[in-house]
């Protein structure tokens, strides 16, 4: 049983394997060169962040004056990233680029041994694990979550089957009170937390449903074990939980991000009844997914829910169920609660059905019992055969995409328009101003060519820029961001030249790189004050026409890094200094001078202060 065991589990490997050829070829997997894809380029320029705050501070965030006039970097909006730079951050002796690319293909090649593995610790037999996995690669292939993958997001696909695998731990635990199934319980959580921090919400949903369905035969020692669980794992997860805390107050209301939220009360039932999928609406899906998957999860979980019912496992049903229950509501209904609108609860269906394997997997063993296992050879053949080709068309269309059309391809190629663009600005700018730079996502069709590739604009150029991170960020610095049609978070039809003075002054910006219409034909407008100097491919370079200055009051010598600013030569102006530098509170000065936050215009974060500098003055993240 061992030898036909591994056999299989290598074949759903293979599997896997061509899977990810199909995503990224193996002769690219140890090039050089990252994943530029969509958000890979966001991830890449994290793990670059995270890489250098490890070795440098032992910390995972930062105070980074290279964005946003200076940002708290690596808190909230990162939370797919964090294993990903610890990843990189444990193989210096690899380049950061290969690194990052291996980690990328290990945790989707888990997939099969993972499912195995939460099967066999649902109590199932050698047999019935291996059509879990089987069934879990599969819904990898015909799902959304095929495009999760390519779009660079595919850590919190690990994380869902990596809950599942932990919630089959801690049922163990429960049920034999074994310490080894608690320290498992604890391993396999703390990595499905550092693949992606949302699954948090899975553990603590399954685990408290499986507390309950366990409630009867807990003992004082099984409840002092649990809260022992839960101080370990805060402890584990702290250096993602604090900072989420540290700034929890600069999080604003303003995410206009939609795709993971719904305002239709009725999307539930336009799935399992009129099999309109949410997640079909996306642009630039390559293949429609089908709702019968979702369908087909769910009535053979019903039936292994009812097979388990039979069998007396109510345990199992409990915690299963209950979990669905649970995941089900939030991943449909939370929307319509604003506290739940930024967790974008639609990304939870997946966590939902991948739950639903296990049960699924029940389901079908019951049909096998019910229906063919005392039937003869030939009526087996014939409904395996007929079993395959309905396989075979479900899985057709995906495979079609993957394998001929190569609609999933990733990107290890910078396009050469941005390689150009990069280049001048590497040539014709300098660090005495910041670059304002036109952002682009999914609601402007990617002009960065399919990526975020401007949150690369930094490492790659070493220079200052505003408007080129991740704009959706739920942080009040995202303020500065510039995208949609708006600057500022303000239509850009409103602005005057008067207004466009103001706002360059205060963030020091000198060079302006942008792409729409509206951008263009506003910055045309003051020939006298804007002047376009470049125009690459659909990007325009334009020079703003005044003397560049960090200091807003008073004046000085400047330069920064990670953490800090350095201030030398400071000649205050009425007995103090202004910067063009967002405040932090963790702040600190060296010698130490009083350091206060002034709000100018309608920033709402606020800049640095100074009261009665010395000359030399440098500022630093105390954190």
């Amino acid at each position: 049983m061992n030898k036909k065991k591994y056999f299989f589990l290598f074949l759903l490997f293979l599997f896997q394997l061509g899977f990810i050829q199909c995503y990224l070829p193996f002769k690219e997997w140890f090039t050089n060169s990252p994943i530029y894809s969509d958000d890979f380029s966001i991830h890449y320029g994290c793990v670059l962040e995270e890489k250098e705050m490890l070795n440098h501070f032992g910390s995972l965030w930062s105070y980074n004056p290279f964005f946003r006039a200076g940002s708290i970097t690596q808190s909230i909006i990162t939370v797919d990233s964090k294993g990903w730079g610890v990843f990189v951050t444990l193989f210096p002796f690899l380049p950061t680029a290969i690194s990052f690319k291996l980690y990328y293909i290990l945790i989707i090649l888990t997939v099969p041994f993972v499912c195995y593995l939460a099967a066999r610790y649902f109590e199932f037999d050698v047999n019935e694990s291996l059509l879990c996995s089987f069934l879990g690669v599969c819904f990898l292939h015909v799902s959304i979550c095929i495009d999760f993958i390519y779009w660079g997001t595919g850590t919190y696909i690990t994380s869902c089957y990596l809950s599942v695998l932990a919630t089959s731990l801690f049922y163990n635990f429960l049920k034999s009170d074994k310490i080894k199934y608690l320290l498992l319980t604890i391993l396999v959580s703390s990595l499905s937390l550092w693949a992606h921090f949302l699954s948090g919400f899975h553990l603590v949903f399954a685990f408290s449903v499986c507390l309950l369905a366990f409630i009867r035969k807990l003992k004082l020692k099984t409840i002092f074990l649990v809260i022992c669980l839960v101080i370990v794992m805060f402890v584990i997860a702290s250096p993602m939980v604090l900072p989420l805390i540290k700034f929890l107050d600069t999080k604003v209301p303003y995410y206009p991000w939609r795709p993971y939220f719904t305002d239709d009360p009725l999307v539930a039932v336009k799935v399992y009844f009129f099999q309109l999928i949410p997640f079909n609406k996306y642009k630039n899906i390559p293949f429609q997914k089908s709702a019968m998957v979702d369908i087909g999860l769910l009535l053979l979980s019903l039936l292994g829910f009812y097979y388990w019912w039979e069998k007396g496992e109510k345990q199992k049903l409990i915690t299963l169920s209950g979990t669905f229950v649970i995941l089900f509501s939030f991943a449909y209904y939370s929307s319509f609660f604003k506290a739940f609108i930024d967790l974008t609860p639609l990304r939870y269906v997946i966590a939902m059905n991948v739950f639903l394997l296990i049960p699924a997997t029940a389901g079908l063993v019951k049909l096998y019992d019910s229906f063919l296992r005392q039937k003869p050879f030939s009526t087996k053949m014939a409904s395996y055969i007929i079993s395959f080709y309905f396989l075979f068309l479900l899985l057709s269309q995906p495979l079609y995409h993957l394998y001929i059309k190569k609609d999933f391809r990733l990107s290890t190629e910078m396009p050469n328009q941005i390689r150009e663009l990069l280049q001048f600005i590497t040539k014709n700018t300098t660090n005495e101003g910041r670059i304002l730079v036109e952002n682009s996502g999914w609601e402007s069709n990617h002009q960065y060519y399919g990526t975020h590739l401007t949150f690369l604009f930094h490492p790659f150029t070493g220079r200052d820029f505003i408007g080129a991170e991740y704009s959706s960020d739920p942080f009040n610095d995202a303020f500065v961001s510039f995208y949609g049609g708006e600057l500022f978070h303000r239509p850009l039809s409103e602005y005057t030249l008067n207004d466009l003075d103001s706002y360059f002054r205060l963030y020091n910006i000198k060079w302006i790189v942008c792409w729409s219409e509206k951008a263009v034909k506003l910055f045309e407008k003051f020939p006298d004050y804007i002047t376009l100097v470049k125009k690459v491919d659909k990007f325009y370079i334009f020079e703003v026409k005044r003397k560049p200055s960090f200091f807003l009051k008073g004046e000085g010598e400047i330069s920064v890094d990670t953490n800090k600013i350095s201030l030398k030569n400071v000649q205050p102006g009425n007995g103090e200094i202004i910067i063009s530098y967002h405040w932090m509170k963790y702040l600190k000065t060296l010698p130490e001078v009083k350091l206060e936050k002034i709000y100018l215009l309608k920033d709402p974060v606020g800049f640095i202060r100074i009261i009665n500098p010395s000359r030399d003055v440098v500022i630093y993240n105390g954190y």
